[in-house]
């Protein structure tokens, strides 16, 4: 492994990693890390991501680690040093760690397409959950990691069914993501759309979260609230 520092205030590395993909034996690539700080970058655009804390940095090298290795099980990711944060990320953050004075812990975001057609199938997500499981559990280091599935649930704001609310269908997905993951994996995203309205189709990056979990994990809280437009939970599991 060599190190190059160009500047003050970032170093470059490179390493060689291995995982083990889908079919068995090993992979390898050569990548580049930098080690650093990290901010989203001020658009002018989004005034939320100039006012509230960033997260304190981002693992690059596991990034192109679990890149790399999704490879091996035919997800071709992307990685992206320059895109905004939203509040798909920045919701769930201020409910697990304190925002004051920063973030207590890296975090590499993964944007999942759930607005514009066509959609990954929930299979596809709940695939993609178990493949991120294998490569951190082949990372090198020994890292402490929390899966975080974001998305709300019931919920759409348009079209005729715009305000379109399913309490009954929230409570049991619920139980479905914790008893019978399976399940929700073998429906199709139309089924989730007449259950759950248009937009609360984006539940299925849940099944993301759900795939990098032990199989033996199991829901230990749950908070659940029908405010007005969109139905909310919290399911922790362990």
């Amino acid at each position: 492994m060599g190190t190059l520092t160009l500047s003050g205030d970032f170093t470059f590395t490179l390493q060689t990693i291995d995982w083990m993909p889908a079919g068995g034996g090993t992979g390898n690539a050569t990548v580049m890390a930098a080690t650093g700080a990290f901010s989203a970058p001020d658009t002018g655009t989004a005034k939320d991501l100039n006012t509230v804390p960033q997260p304190v940095g981002i693992p690059f090298l596991l990034a192109d680690f679990l890149t790399f290795a999704g490879q091996a099980d035919e997800f071709d990711l992307t990685l992206f040093q320059d895109l905004p944060l939203d509040h798909g990320l920045h919701s769930p953050l201020t409910m697990m760690w304190p925002a004051s004075p920063d973030w207590p812990g890296a975090v590499i975001p993964l944007v999942v397409n759930v607005l514009q057609h066509p959609l990954p199938s929930p299979r596809r997500c709940f695939s993609l959950g178990k493949s991120l499981r294998k490569a951190i559990l082949s990372y090198p280091e020994s890292l402490k990691v929390a899966i975080v599935g974001t998305g709300g649930l019931s919920h759409q704001m348009i079209g005729e069914r715009a305000g379109f609310n399913n309490e009954k269908w929230d409570l049991e997905f619920l139980e479905l993501i914790d008893r019978d993951p399976e399940r929700l994996a073998r429906m199709s995203i139309e089924e989730f759309m007449e259950l759950g309205g248009n937009e609360g189709a984006e539940v299925i990056m849940w099944l993301i979260m759900r795939g990098a979990l032990a199989e033996g994990a199991r829901k230990v809280h749950q908070s659940y609230y029908l405010p007005m437009t969109t139905a909310m939970a919290v399911a922790l599991f362990e």
